[in-house]
């Protein structure tokens, strides 16, 4: 997902989204995540679970954290769905 070999999804995604909003919980993986080859640079996707909103014509909308439950991104996914 990062570095110089990630994939072009990957990429794209990263220039183009904004930075997710981190809450406790995701500060708390990441503190348990230390010392295990964990990056914290701005851009990174820092996690698996890290989500992104994508509009049907590619262009990103919104970064959550890996720790956001998908329930948070209902009311925008049905906005996007309705355009």
């Amino acid at each position: 997902m990062n570095g110089e070999n990630a994939d072009p999804l990957y990429k794209y995604l990263k220039a183009e989204a904004s930075i997710a909003e981190e809450d406790e919980a995701s500060q708390g993986l990441y503190k348990l995540l230390e010392g295990k080859d964990f990056t914290k640079s701005v851009d990174d996707i820092k996690w698996n679970f890290t989500k992104f909103l994508v509009s049907k014509e590619g262009k990103e909308i919104a970064r959550f954290a890996p720790t956001c439950p998908p329930k948070v991104l209902e009311k925008e996914i049905k906005a996007l769905l309705a355009e």
